[in-house]
């Protein structure tokens, strides 16, 4: 599984929480269809992503994913060898990198719905400027912080809810 790597908005423009299933066919032919959007606001859109170094985070992400990609091709075939194991790595890296278009004009997109031109432009604005730079410069290091704290959060409060949870359905009859 791999981990998730963003909280805040500069990182989270490509850098989301791990997926732990495949999603929904559907899911993935809506997402590979973007609806129209306002040309000028997915300008407006790629402004902003390159502001935050989205396609920087992009490729930071893709390295962090091969290693939990190489596990699952030797989880499928644990007698890969090394050799065939580095070419896979590469493959799929160049593959992806590829791809990176594609996800920058989906994301720019997104943007574009969510936000009005004005708030595009100050989003931008923002994030060119000096303190928008040292907040993109340091989210990635506060986040190396953060997200191992809300990991382990997620698993102790996600663990004593699901408790609390099944000893309440219990105590109202439910058989769980």
């Amino acid at each position: 599984m791999m981990k998730p790597i963003a909280a805040a908005f500069a990182a989270a423009m490509l850098l989301g929480t791990a997926v732990q299933a495949a999603p929904p066919p559907q899911a993935v032919a809506s997402a590979a269809k973007p609806p129209p959007a306002d040309p000028a606001k997915i300008a407006l859109g790629v402004q902003l992503l390159e502001a935050t170094h989205a396609k920087a985070n992009a490729l930071a992400y893709i390295d962090l994913m091969m290693p939990s990609l190489a596990n699952s091709l030797k989880a499928r075939k644990a007698d890969v060898s090394p050799a065939v194991l580095g070419k896979f790595q590469q493959s799929v890296k160049a593959q992806m990198i590829a791809g990176l278009p594609h996800l920058l004009d989906l994301q720019a997109r997104v943007l574009a719905r969510h936000y009005s031109t004005d708030e595009l432009k100050g989003l931008a604005a923002f994030y060119k400027s000096k303190l928008g730079q040292r907040m993109v410069e340091e989210t990635p290091k506060v986040l190396k912080e953060t997200v191992p704290i809300g990991q382990a959060w997620g698993r102790e409060t996600s663990q004593d809810a699901i408790e609390k949870a099944l000893a309440a359905l219990r105590k109202q009859g439910v058989k769980i």
